[in-house]
């Protein structure tokens, strides 16, 4: 509509040509009166005609002009939409960073100078802060810089947004000014905070940053100690998730780019509407107020250029009198703000215990949420669950997994508490657990797998069966995750036994498999989603598959350890009764039928005392009975009438310490093991005062100190209390004990090293450090390498001194080796495991202990443990 008022006549008649589309019928009634007494006819003036004062170029096509109008309003109001999205999103997920990193910092600040007495691995104690030494906060406060200024600069934004449309003009203009310092804040400053806060988590092997520390495995063996100062777990989660959310702010900034691209299109729209226009008419809003429905009614008109309105009430520069009102923005951004706040509070702030609720506080309401989002997020993207450290596996899968570290203060065989641990029951089906549910697209085979090839003899000759040199390895179900060591890695066809460690100690005696993802659940390469029936994944799978392809290979459950019978006294309260010993060999012979091992190999670390030794052994008595009994019903027979049925074995993890193996019935106990693998290492440490020999054979007098132990004076224990040297299996370190800032052996020292994935620690594959020169102390048979610049001396074996070792094991009769832990190994012609078995073995191994394991274990839960009967059907093979 084109209206026009002559200049200097402020009474004077309006003459208007209204285009059909917006003439005045289309007014409301109490609108009229704003333009004109009458807009129904071409004379306006109830005297005397006026005729229209504008000359000019012909009029444009109005209907094009209306069209780019109103593409160009879409593109407005879109635009403005997205903008508060983006804003709102990108203000919720700076929250998200912000807060669980507030939370951390402020549990550090007030609990880092709260000292608890925590003993240590020699019987002595240590007081310390519930942090890592050393602790780097810097990156935590990084994050949350960052996360700080990006809350504030979007909550700014929004609350300008949410103040009407004449604050948001100004909002668009600032918005216009600092877009791209949003978009590369986004894209630029997150990516790099993200990406950085990442890095710096357990850099160079050491967990002394705030996240790294609180998921590590030096966190949860304190966790007992500073119980009530710190929940590790919880903050491990808490950091986690904000890392994840970080990762999602850094990709929100895609949005942005959208906009943009709608701010571009928008541009080319108004320069269309300019071109169409030039010369003729300058458009602008007129908007007009109608009370109907309490809601701003907009109308579009076209008025001549030269005769824009001065403001609302006010004549512009050709006299035209215009009425303007603006359509506020919807305040919609505030309403969700305060509902998500308040149902966050209402579900977080649950009535405690006993009134109605179940305790759950803030922290604990986090945890639900981030447990809730991982099985989604699991089952629709296939992404790890949080908490997990994330490392490319073997076979190429990115696969989570929590950082595995044993404190400083720790022997070997320690190893971390389990964050969720799965508690088996004997009658109940395989737990749930959103990690072994196939995804929504899976469509389920029609093919039940088996784990054994068709073509794998069951029944092995007598030719093929003989006595010989044991090589056990201990494999860690925690080794799949930051040290990247697979079940396929393993040497299978050196080793005659694999130790699978840890299960833990229920309080009534059960044993509980320690983590359900390594164990049972994480799905490899060669596993599928779509196989038929209740099958089990994992590193359990992947050992049956080692079995069915090495013969010679038995895998044994190791049950206990370090952190779970020592730091945890987990044997104490049901070895104590016969219920909970009787309950305990159940669960053994339940796990062997259910996860195909070949027995069991039980580390109490240790019996204090001799009534605990008498219990230790009445434990192996009833372990051994029911471990054969079940064994008798698993007889199969072939067509030629030869039986074949399993011996199960029992082995355990023997200390080298007097004080601890002079309470246990050594004797007795050997009788009813098959084997005792003798934890022959850890002679010295950061326990000590000074510097030492970590497994050295001899005592040495010229310097005593460096010899505080020596393998030679533990096997004459044994020896003497009734074991057979057949039976025992010398311990093997795969890593180095360091100690710092020391000028040499039975000497003082100062600090101990980064190591490898604990303080102090080195795998062996690393060593020997750059710079340092190896030395071999003959007196004590041992070896240690030496950094003169430093000062750093590493206590391990190098492969000449474990090959006089074989040396050792011949002389005196010993059933073979033993080491702690495979992941520690080289793989190349410097493995001490391959160059210790070539030896040990002879030509073609001929010198080691041939037995075949056993795979028929048709009474399992899982269909592909079971379905191995198959296979003993087609070979002839039917069970008595």
């Amino acid at each position: 509509m084109i209206i026009h008022q002559s200049a200097g006549s402020s009474g004077g008649p309006l003459t208007a040509y209204a285009h059909p589309q917006y003439s005045a019928k289309h007014l409301h009634e109490d609108q009229r009166h704003l333009l004109s007494p009458s807009l129904s006819s071409p004379n306006l003036s109830s005297g005397h005609p006026s005729p229209l004062h504008y000359k000019g170029p012909p009029s444009p096509d109005i209907t094009a002009i209306k069209n780019a109008q109103r593409e160009d309003a879409r593109l407005k109001s879109l635009i403005r939409r997205l903008r508060i999205i983006s804003r709102t999103l990108a203000f919720l997920l700076s929250l998200g960073v912000l807060i669980p990193c507030a939370l951390t910092l402020h549990k550090f600040l007030t609990t880092k100078d709260t000292y608890r007495t925590v003993p240590l691995a020699n019987g002595t104690s240590q007081t310390r802060t519930a942090w890592a030494h050393d602790s780097r906060s810097w990156p935590t406060y990084m994050y949350f810089g960052v996360a700080a200024v990006s809350t504030l600069l979007h909550a700014a934004t929004l609350v300008a947004y949410c103040c009407g449309v004449g604050k948001a003009n100004v909002v668009n203009t600032v918005t216009s000014v600092f877009s791209w310092i949003v978009l590369m804040g986004n894209l630029g400053v997150w990516s790099a905070a993200v990406a950085v806060y990442r890095l710096e988590k357990d850099k160079n092997g050491i967990s002394n940053d705030l996240w790294g520390w609180t998921c590590s495995h030096g966190a949860d063996a304190i966790q007992v100690d500073f119980e009530g100062v710190v929940d590790f777990e919880k903050f491990c989660s808490v950091q986690s998730v904000s890392w994840y959310v970080g990762l999602v702010q850094a990709g929100a900034a895609a949005l942005t780019v959208v906009i943009y691209v709608l701010v571009w299109l928008r541009r080319g729209t108004k320069k269309e509407l300019k071109r169409m226009s030039k010369g003729h008419y300058d458009l602008v809003d007129f908007t007009i107020v109608s009370r109907v429905n309490n809601n701003a009614w907009s109308l579009g008109v076209a008025v001549p250029v030269g005769m824009r309105h001065a403001g609302k009430g006010e004549e512009g520069s050709g006299g035209l009198r215009t009425v303007t009102h603006a359509r506020p923005l919807p305040n919609w951004a505030t309403i969700t703000f305060t509902i998500i706040f308040l149902v966050a509070l209402a579900q977080a702030r649950k009535p405690p215990q006993g009134q109605g609720g179940n305790g759950c506080d803030w922290y604990c309401w986090i945890d639900e949420r981030i447990a809730r989002l991982e099985k989604y997020l699991f089952a629709n993207t296939g992404l790890p669950p949080l908490g997990h450290e994330t490392s490319f596996t073997g076979s190429g899968i990115l696969e989570p997994g929590p950082v595995v570290k044993s404190g400083s203060n720790y022997y070997s065989t320690t190893f971390r508490t389990p964050r969720l641990p799965y508690v088996p029951t004997f009658t109940a089906a395989r737990p749930p657990s959103f990690t072994t549910s196939p995804p929504p697209y899976a469509t389920p085979s029609s093919t039940i797998i088996t784990l054994i090839p068709s073509d794998v003899p069951l029944l092995q000759t007598s030719n093929s069966i003989h006595t010989g040199y044991r090589a056990v390895a201990y494999y860690g179900n925690w080794d799949i995750y930051t040290r990247n060591y697979q079940p396929q890695q393993i040497p299978a066809s050196k080793l005659t036994h694999l130790l699978y460690s840890f299960a833990n100690i229920n309080s009534n005696g059960t044993i509980i498999l320690t983590d359900p993802y390594a164990d049972t659940d994480k799905h490899y390469n060669s596993d599928s989603w779509s196989e038929l029936g209740n099958n089990v994944y994992g590193s359990i799978k992947q050992l049956q598959l080692l079995k069915a392809t090495h013969r010679n290979l038995k895998v044994l459950l190791s049950i206990g350890g370090w952190t779970y019978t020592n730091t945890n006294r987990a044997m104490d309260t049901p070895m104590a009764t016969s219920q909970g010993i009787q309950r305990f060999a159940a669960s053994c012979v339940q796990l062997i039928r259910d996860y195909g091992f070949d027995g069991v190999d039980i580390d109490w670390e240790y019996p204090t005392d001799t009534e605990q030794g008498s219990e230790f052994l009445a434990l192996l008595h009833e372990t051994r009975r029911q471990m054969d009994d079940y064994a008798s019903t698993l007889v199969y027979e072939d067509k030629l009438g030869r039986e074949m049925k399993p011996r199960f074995l029992l082995s355990i993890a023997a200390p080298a310490g007097e004080t601890n193996y002079r309470n246990m019935p050594l004797g007795e106990i050997s009788e009813v093991t098959d084997f005792v693998n003798l934890m022959t290492y850890d002679y010295a440490g950061s326990w000590d005062k000074v510097t030492g020999h970590a497994s050295n054979l001899y005592a040495s007098s010229e310097d005593p100190l460096s010899t505080p132990y020596n393998t030679a004076s533990v096997l004459a224990g044994y020896i003497a209390a009734g074991v057979p040297p057949s039976k025992l299996n010398l311990g093997m370190p795969l890593y180095g004990r360091s100690f710092t800032n020391t000028e040499g052996l039975g000497l003082p020292y100062n600090g101990i090293g980064l190591g490898s994935w604990e303080a102090g620690v080195y795998d062996f594959k690393v060593l020997p450090l750059a710079g340092a020169q190896e030395f071999y102390d003959a007196e004590a048979g041992a070896t240690y390498s030496y950094h003169n610049a430093t000062g750093m001396l590493v206590s391990y074996d190098t492969v000449p001194m474990a090959l006089r070792k074989v040396d050792y094991i011949a002389q005196q009769g010993l059933g073979g080796a033993m080491w702690w832990e495979i992941s520690g190994d080289k793989t190349d012609e410097g493995s001490i495991v391959s160059n210790v078995i070539k030896k040990l073995g002879g030509a073609n191994g001929a010198n080691l202990e041939s037995s075949p394991n056993w795979l028929l274990f048709p009474d399992s839960q899982f269909d592909n443990i079971r379905n191995g009967i198959a296979v003993a059907r087609s070979q002839g093979f039917r069970r008595l």
